[in-house]
């Protein structure tokens, strides 16, 4: 893998090339090393929506905390002062299109799954997990999905309105990730994952062990983390 004119023998070192300069500076930093800031320039050429991500031009970038999952990432700060994140991940593996509309799905559906676990505590911020009968913290809960799974209520919906490729997805500035172009397409999608999704609150650990169980049809993978 190339970025830039730097050679990574494998995938996993230009990773780690990533996670380093990430993690070189504290949040709330300009990257002002001239070096750093010519290899981020290089790795967001290989983002599939560089051009979006650049806009009207970038003046700098800077490690913050990411609104999503309040770790460290890539933030641009454009020429106009409007800001943006950008995963380097995705840059090294940029994600398919179906990739993008189960992003979205999950973002879409987000304000439910939160207001679900806040209903499930308990005064004391306990809950009692679903597989295991087990008493769980705030912190160690899990909103699951079953009968069907997530993935299953995603693709069914999908094949029910022309397949993933029938949605259109934007980039949302200050989102890792991917939104739906149309707010209508969100909200119709919102309403269905509202009926007919089935919730239930689990420990991590029951929740991680669900995971390396489930497969799909057509699918030799687990069901898509979430975000």
């Amino acid at each position: 893998m190339i970025i830039g004119d730097v050679y990574f023998p494998r995938k996993g070192d230009a990773q780690q090339a990533c996670r380093d300069l990430l993690y070189r500076y504290p949040p709330g930093s300009v990257i002002d090393d001239p070096s750093d800031e010519a290899f981020l320039h290089d790795l967001l050429e290989l983002h599939q929506d560089a051009a979006g991500k650049r806009g009207v031009g970038i003046d700098h970038f800077e490690v913050r905390l990411t609104e999503e999952f309040h770790q460290p990432g890539f933030f641009i700060i454009r020429v106009d002062g409007t800001v943006t994140d950008f995963s380097f991940l995705r840059c090294l593996t940029p994600a398919t299109h179906r990739d993008r509309v189960l992003t979205a799905m999950r973002r879409a559906v987000k304000d439910q799954v939160v207001a679900f676990k806040q209903e499930a505590l308990a005064e004391d911020g306990t809950a009692v997990c679903a597989i295991t009968d087990a008493v769980v913290t705030a912190a160690d809960i899990h909103v699951d999905h079953h009968d069907p799974d997530f993935l299953a209520l995603a693709q069914d919906y999908a094949a029910e309105h022309g397949g993933f490729e029938a949605f259109g997805i934007v980039n949302g500035d200050g989102v890792i990730g991917a939104e739906f172009a149309d707010p209508a397409t969100r909200d119709a999608w919102a309403e269905h994952h509202r009926d007919s999704a089935q919730l239930q609150i689990t420990s991590v650990q029951a929740n991680l062990s669900l995971r390396r169980r489930r497969r799909h049809p057509g699918s030799d993978r687990p069901e898509t983390p979430r975000e």
